[in-house]
């Protein structure tokens, strides 16, 4: 079994997140394409987001993954994420 912190709560972040941008579970449940009531499992913590899901949720608010994932506090765009990502690949070495 893996080790989870017991920060980590995807639940809370999608709640909050929404919440923040004053979306309605419907807007969000509409954005991300899947049905209301799956919408409402993932933010009552009955259901777990699987990757597709996840990635959904990013370009719905436009935010990188790391805040859904329990890795920052603060929700990080995802142009800013995406340019970091940039900066990463230049600083590494090449092999030949």
């Amino acid at each position: 079994m893996l080790y989870m912190e017991e920060s980590f709560d995807i639940a809370s972040s999608i709640k909050k997140l929404r919440l923040q941008t004053e979306k309605t579970q419907h807007d969000v449940a509409l954005g991300i394409g899947v049905a209301d009531s799956v919408y409402q499992r993932y933010e009552r913590g009955a259901r777990v987001p699987v990757l597709s899901v996840i990635r959904s949720l990013c370009l719905f608010y436009g935010v990188s993954a790391d805040y859904f994932l329990g890795l920052i506090d603060t929700p990080r765009p995802l142009a800013d994420a995406e340019e970091e990502e940039k900066e990463e690949k230049k600083e590494e070495p090449t092999q030949e």
